[in-house]
């Protein structure tokens, strides 16, 4: 984004200047609600992981075929679907954790998995069925959206007590 820079001057009278260079600044630096967006991301990705995919209204992810759920019972007992290690898991859900993908940028946010395999499962791939890992849920948008607004909110309170002071 460019520097936008707006100036209006009255002798011994530069508050808006003042409230709207905060406002610019601010609205060019979505830092504070990325983390926050990022925290809610970690969170669900939690609960997504805890209920196997059936959170917020999501589906739950397809069983295990016999066969496989037979092997997984007898070499990994309590593991659930996608769980075999604990690697993809822990990825997604541990801020900052070994394979977790966390960018933020004043204009952007990256959130995710670097597990070599969680892409074939999240397409169902090869042999595996699809199992979305990664999948927006209606409430989360919602709670994105009302943190940004917040965020919004927040920022036109700041500026609105600069012009009146």
């Amino acid at each position: 984004m460019g520097l936008v820079k707006i100036r209006f001057q009255i002798i011994n009278d530069i508050q808006f200047s003042r409230a709207f260079e905060f406002a610019m600044s601010r609205y060019a630096d979505f830092t504070e609600p990325f983390g926050l967006m990022a925290d809610d991301f970690f969170q669900t990705m939690t609960g997504v992981f805890e209920r196997e995919g059936a959170f917020e209204g999501r589906a739950k992810w397809q069983e295990l075929s016999p066969a496989y759920a037979r092997w997984k019972t007898q070499h990994y007992p309590g593991r659930k679907i996608l769980e075999l290690t604990g690697r993809l898991r822990a990825s997604l859900t541990n801020k900052g954790g070994p394979d977790n993908v966390l960018q933020i940028t004043p204009t952007m946010l990256a959130v995710g998995t670097v597990v070599p395999y969680a892409i074939r499962h999240q397409l169902g791939l090869g042999n595996l069925p699809m199992r979305k890992i990664i999948e927006l849920t209606a409430d989360q948008k919602l709670r994105w959206v009302q943190i940004l607004h917040k965020y919004m909110y927040d920022v036109n309170e700041t500026v609105a007590r600069i012009t009146r002071s």
